[in-house]
């Protein structure tokens, strides 16, 4: 649902919030008063727009977390700041720390992360499937760049 809301957002303004917005969206979207960022008009930029309350939680009830980049080189008009060109949104799994799990050739959120929001292009986009419950759970844009598959299990 949140991956959901953020394209949204890129429909509208043309990018996705910025990397001035990595974090946990719950704050980084709603701020700590819950009522979000303004556009350059005053208007709510994310919340209540798209979405009515921001998921403060995964199912390991630890937040997402929510990275971007590169952003645009100038301020987007009706939105006052810079819009990233890719962002990553994560579930650190039920280890709740970033990598975890042993299996082979799954990543971290945060070099998944630092691949996808430069270039765009991580390696095996959509084929990383997870088995166990401790490893990082990624979208990036539009696709999962890493996910579950399979029966899941305690690694």
């Amino acid at each position: 649902m949140l991956a959901g809301t953020i394209n949204a957002f890129e429909k509208d303004y043309g990018g996705y919030p910025g990397s001035c917005h990595a974090g946990a969206p719950v704050v980084s979207f709603g701020g700590t008063d819950g009522r979000g960022w303004a556009d350059a008009h005053g208007h709510a930029a994310f919340l209540p727009r798209y979405v009515q309350e921001i998921p403060p939680y995964d199912g390991w009830k630890w937040p997402y977390f929510y990275d971007a980049g590169p952003d645009s080189v100038t301020d987007v008009p009706a939105l006052g700041e810079p819009v990233a060109l890719h962002f990553t949104l994560c579930s650190w799994g039920s280890d709740r720390a970033d990598g975890g799990g042993v299996d082979a050739g799954v990543g971290s959120f945060s070099s998944i992360s630092a691949e996808w929001c430069i270039g765009g292009t991580p390696v095996n986009v959509g084929t990383e499937k997870t088995h166990c419950y401790q490893t990082d759970i990624v979208w990036g844009d539009t696709g999962f760049l890493q996910r579950p598959g399979g029966v899941q299990r305690r690694c």
